[in-house]
């Protein structure tokens, strides 16, 4: 009994020492990202917007942009940002983008069309450097969080997802993995793909929404006539791919287990 207990002492530890095996480093990167309003009424048409600025530094990467403008009885408030801190926590890296836009009229106006558009997108190149794992060891990337969208207007409007985009690519500029999650209101998501200590990646990050504005058949207001809200966040972590032969003995260690059990009972 005491030599199975120490096969599966030695499973389990092996598996456990290697449970914080690799972190990130960010190598390099840029942000970059706009927001475009426009309103066609029937005698004037405006736009708003404007486009983020990269306040990246040591460890992480930001983008962030805001203001606030009038033209005729129209005002326009936005904020946007995109951030990758591999800084405060290597092992668990945050990747968090959000927007909100506000448009309000203090008089009434028939529009005859417009468009709400952001975009956001950031270029990040990570290496997984090991915590005591060779290079070349097996890993495991997973990149998972919420995104969550809120969407008014007292206009004739169709809007599309927002969605959050992520493309990896590898050595040659191949793609590893590619994925997209969109949603009107909020939603989860996870995704993971295989990796290995020492390999440098370079991630694509997309984060953006994009609303049709309509003919109004009246004059809408005086107040709001579109706010919209959207706040995405993930965390990217490194996890260990245990080697088969770890497997092996934590398999054999739990058979052997189940066999002294039997023994017992018979």
């Amino acid at each position: 009994m005491n030599l199975i207990k120490t096969t599966l002492a030695l499973a389990l530890a092996s598996l456990g020492m290697n449970a914080q095996a690799a972190h990130f480093s960010l190598i390099s990167g840029s942000v970059s990202g706009s927001t475009n309003t426009n309103i066609n009424e029937l005698a004037a048409s405006w736009s708003f917007g404007g486009t983020l600025d990269d306040l990246s530094g040591s460890g992480y990467l930001l983008g962030v942009g805001g203001g606030e403008s009038s033209a005729g009885s129209v005002s326009h408030v936005w904020s946007q940002s995109l951030l990758l801190d591999a800084a405060s926590d290597p092992s668990n890296v945050l990747i968090q983008g959000s927007r909100s836009m506000s448009l309000d009229t203090t008089q009434p106006v028939q529009v005859n069309s417009g468009s709400d558009t952001i975009y956001s997108q950031m270029l990040a190149a990570v290496r997984i450097q090991g915590d005591g794992a060779a290079d070349g060891s097996a890993v495991r990337v997973s990149f998972s969080g919420t995104i969550d969208n809120i969407f008014s207007s007292a206009l004739s409007t169709i809007s599309t997802p927002s969605f959050l985009s992520l493309i990896v690519r590898g050595d040659g500029n191949s793609t590893i993995a590619e994925y997209q999650v969109a949603t009107f209101d909020s939603g989860i998501f996870s995704f993971a793909f295989d990796s290995s200590v020492g390999a440098d990646l370079r991630l694509d990050i997309g984060f953006g929404s994009n609303a049709s504005i309509g003919m109004s058949m009246a004059p809408v207001g005086p107040g709001n006539l579109i706010e919209s809200t959207t706040l995405v966040s993930g965390s990217l972590t490194v996890t260990p791919v245990p080697e088969p032969e770890q497997c092996a003995l934590l398999l054999a260690g739990l058979g052997l287990i189940g066999a002294a059990a039997r023994r017992r009972r018979g």
